[in-house]
């Protein structure tokens, strides 16, 4: 029996964050900025659910992706935290699978 292991998952890559962004219903548009409690913070990337809930990333001096959310505004009916676990899953799920199809013989598709 095979099982898979979920293990924390650093944000690094802009383009696959999109696309998982974009799989899970989400607007996203790249650059501008995100309103944070009275300012605006630039961001890379930003993302906008049906719910109302806005997050964004910005490049870390580490070259991963930092989150940018308005905790206040997020936290409302638990829907940030909800949005939050799914692009975590989305986003290592299109990574795994990005990784097998280097595999040698691997036949990978991705899908929404």
């Amino acid at each position: 029996m095979s099982h898979l292991s979920i293990l924390p998952t650093v944000l690094a890559d802009a383009h696959l964050l999109a696309a998982s962004l974009e799989a899970l219903g989400a607007e996203v548009r790249w650059g501008g900025a995100l309103s944070l409690v009275g300012h605006e913070e630039p961001c890379l990337l930003q993302a906008r659910f049906d719910d109302g809930v806005q997050l964004g990333w910005r490049r870390a001096d580490d070259g991963s992706l930092e989150l940018m959310v308005d905790l206040q505004r997020a936290a409302l009916g638990g829907a940030g935290q909800r949005h939050l676990t799914e692009v975590g899953r989305a986003y290592a799920a299109r990574e795994a699978l990005q990784q097998a199809a280097t595999l040698p013989g691997a036949r990978v598709q991705l899908g929404r």
